[in-house]
Parts: C-alpha cells; sequence; structure tokens
C-alpha cells in the first residue's frame, strides 16, 4: 500500500486465513484493500449500532440488531439466483446463490461490515461452500471466481 497508494489489491485466502482479525485489517484499509475468503455459515452478523443522541447515556453500543446467520437465511430464501461463472482450473460451472451483507462481530473486537455468499454447485461435486468479502459492492459472481 505504501509503495502503490494508488492501487487496489484484491486479497484472497482460503479457510485458515479468513479471520475476523484479517478481515478487519482489510476493512480498516478498504480504499487499497479488498478481502475474499471462505466464511463461516454460521456467523454472528450484526446491523450497526444504532446512533446516539444527546440524551443517551452510558458506553456507545459496538453493534447493532442481531441478523440472522449465513446458514439461517439459505434456510429461509426458497428462491435462489441461478449463475454462470469460472470455477477452479478454467472450467465453467452453474452455481446457485444466496448472497446478503451484515456487520461480522467477534467478542472483543471491532465490527466489520461483509457481503456473504453461500455457493450451491450443482454441476461438478456437489457440495456448499460460503465466501465473504470486505467489499460490500462487490457482485456475487466475482466474489464466487475470486
Amino acid at each position: 500500500m505504501r509503495w502503490f497508494p494508488a492501487r487496489q489489491f484484491i486479497v484472497v485466502g482460503d479457510t485458515g486465513y479468513g479471520t475476523s482479525e484479517t478481515a478487519r485489517f482489510c476493512g480498516k484499509h478498504r480504499r487499497h484493500l479488498r478481502w475474499v475468503s471462505k466464511f463461516y455459515r454460521d456467523a454472528a452478523l450484526y446491523a450497526p449500532p444504532p446512533p446516539r443522541t444527546h440524551r443517551t447515556m452510558g458506553r456507545p453500543r459496538l453493534k447493532g440488531q442481531k441478523l440472522a446467520s449465513p446458514q439461517e437465511v439459505v434456510a429461509q430464501t426458497p428462491q435462489r439466483m441461478r449463475l454462470t461463472v469460472t470455477w477452479y482450473g478454467g472450467g465453467i460451472r452453474d452455481i446457485e446463490v444466496v448472497t446478503g451483507t451484515g456487520h461480522w462481530y467477534r467478542i472483543g473486537e471491532d465490527l466489520v461490515e461483509v457481503r456473504w455468499v453461500y455457493v450451491h454447485d450443482g454441476t461438478g461435486t456437489p457440495r456448499d461452500a460460503y465466501f465473504f468479502t470486505t467489499d460490500i459492492t462487490m457482485k456475487p459472481p466475482q466474489i464466487v471466481e475470486y
């Protein structure tokens, strides 16, 4: 980031690197970094904290109302978006996706805004996966292809 201040970098990591600590770092440096990695299906997602008014007493809230986990959203979504994407090794796959956004929270850590994507691969080896990015403007096909 220091050597190329005008560039944006897309960093892709596997499950071992898909930690909230790495996501928070990329979220703080979102002008330069976008993080894409595997995600937890039972991740604790929240709305942003409510704004404070001049009459609010006590410490500021760290998080807002609890949102449904990605797994719960997928279970409640009967209609899935169908996409054709480039897959590992250059192949093409037909997949179904469900996507959502939220603020990922881990105890004792700051919130980080993420877009998550659930992927159901119906053409190859059937396996379901969850991915996330710290760039919430990224579209589901981009996230899956990275």
